[in-house]
């Protein structure tokens, strides 16, 4: 793959509007302005004013009132009913207007509380503007993360769209940004169960912010398909590629709507999801397998890290919470939020061309202390258990001994541990550079028991061929005088 370039009179094409360029930025603006305006026309519809841990298809558990007025509602409480209809007919249908449903006016709630199911009167009220501000601060736990997460995406998705407006790499990452993003700090403020009860126009356009999770899907499928290069598929039938992306998963979901089932829905989503994720992660491997040039595969590896890392850390917390190491309370949003800041980051470095071959050193650094957190939490985690069992055996009760005797076991393991663990990595995944430093290490030693000039410069030939491979190699020995002469050259 060819590197072009430009100077100042011949600028980066890359770098100028086109139609479709104008089209794409109109197209995050306005939506990011349409999704604020119906979060602030529903924040003016009668609902109970509480804000719900799920959105349409979720489950409904109350989780903040968001309109600070007195509620018989209580964060924790499972919605079942509203005026006596359950509350999954309420995901794909909206519900005729009612004279009562205004504000001011009352709704019967069944909700389940401590294992008890209770019949509840509920106001129905507004709730104010203010309540989207305070959303896309702190979230559910008032945590400024949200705020530095969201400004942090949009941040570098425009900002890499307005450095490459013409590349169909930046756009997408535009789309994809605004899209995600506008979802969990904006949309998500107003999750109410009573939905349903919206005017239709304001129910259909929530209804269908909800069916974008699969276009999501593939708008970064689509993007591994066309860049850092245009896949066979891409570029040998593009309306049939793009057509199977887009359009086949919004049919297959769309048919979970017309049957109005939960779990057809769902089954379909995850099902396309999980598609659409596999071919993902082939079409990767099969553009890394494929390239040879530098640049290609340097962006080819920003993506992967990209991609990984955010879903790697989720599978890992949620590996964690099923096994109770820690509770859902003892996970803040910025360690879901952190590893997903790499997606934008990483696909800018890699659009951008910017500091590319810095990923070989992040990976593997990430893989070093990746590896070595695991272990010497698995080390940590036996040794209390094993330290325990053995006071208990022996006193008969704990010991904080235990605690403190792992704690500088794991302090003393650390150092040994890291060159283990970095030896290992390097002997398995960079075979090439492990042998090179070795050979470097080695001449190192023998340069300086080494007097012969002309043996050293021969030395130097066969660890520069041995290290690096080259097609050929040349030695210039320059010997400066009053004059400086230069020697012929030693070469293999």
């Amino acid at each position: 793959m060819a590197t072009a370039t430009y100077t100042a009179a011949e600028p980066d094409p890359m770098r100028r509007f086109d139609r479709a360029a104008w089209l794409v930025l109109a197209l995050a603006i306005g939506y990011i302005v349409a999704c604020v305006a119906s979060v602030l026309l529903a924040f003016q519809q009668p609902t109970d004013g509480w804000l719900y841990g799920a959105g349409l298809g979720g489950n409904n558990i109350l989780v903040a009132n968001q309109s600070a007025t007195p509620s018989p509602l209580r964060a924790g409480d499972a919605l079942l009913m509203i005026d006596g209809l359950e509350i999954v007919a309420l995901d794909y249908r909206p519900i005729p207007p009612s004279p009562d449903r205004r504000v001011g006016g009352l709704a019967r709630y069944t909700v389940q509380r401590a294992g008890a199911q209770l019949e509840l009167v509920v106001p129905l009220v507004t709730r104010p503007s203010s309540a989207l501000l305070a959303y896309f601060w702190g979230g559910n736990d008032g945590s400024p993360w949200r705020f530095i997460q969201t400004v942090s995406w949009y941040l570098i998705g425009f900002a890499v769209f307005l450095l490459r407006p013409r590349s169909t790499a930046a756009r997408l990452l535009l789309l994809i940004v605004v899209s995600w993003t506008t979802y969990d700090a904006i949309l998500s403020a107003d999750t109410p169960a009573s939905i349903g009860f919206y005017p239709p126009a304001l129910f259909w356009f929530r209804f269908a912010t909800e069916l974008l999770w699969p276009l999501l899907f593939a708008m970064v499928t689509h993007l591994v398909l066309a860049f850092p290069v245009r896949s066979r598929l891409l570029a040998r039938w593009p309306y049939v590629t793009l057509g199977a992306l887009y359009v086949l998963p919004t049919l297959i979901v769309l048919v979970g709507v017309v049957l109005a089932s939960d779990t057809v829905g769902l089954a379909s989503l995850f099902l396309t999801m999980a598609v659409l994720v596999v071919a993902l992660i082939a079409t990767t491997i099969a553009n890394l397998r494929a390239a040879n040039d530098l640049v290609v595969r340097a962006q080819i590896g920003w993506m992967a890290f990209g991609v990984s890392a955010p879903v790697i850390s989720a599978v890992v917390l949620q590996i964690a919470l099923f096994l109770n190491l820690v509770t859902p309370e003892q996970m803040p949003d910025w360690m879901w939020g952190a590893p997903a800041l790499a997606l934008p980051i990483c696909l800018g470095i890699a659009i951008t061309r910017y500091r590319l071959f810095d990923i070989a050193g992040i990976i593997r650094r990430t893989l070093v202390y990746s590896m070595l957190t695991l272990t010497l939490g698995a080390i940590y985690f036996i040794g209390v258990v094993a330290l325990q069992a053995l006071f208990v055996r022996l006193t008969g009760q704990e010991s904080a001994l235990a605690v403190v005797a792992s704690t500088l076991g794991i302090a003393a393991l650390f150092g040994p541990l890291r060159r283990w663990v970095q030896q290992l990595i390097d002997r398995r995944f960079y075979r090439r550079k492990y042998d090179a430093a070795k050979v470097l290490e080695a001449f190192a030693l023998r340069a300086q028991q080494q007097a012969d000039l002309d043996a050293l410069a021969a030395d130097i030939v066969g660890v520069v061929q041995e290290a690096l491979e080259p097609e050929t190699v040349a030695v210039w020995l320059v010997q400066t005088r009053q004059s400086s002469t230069t020697s012929p050259a030693k070469s293999a």
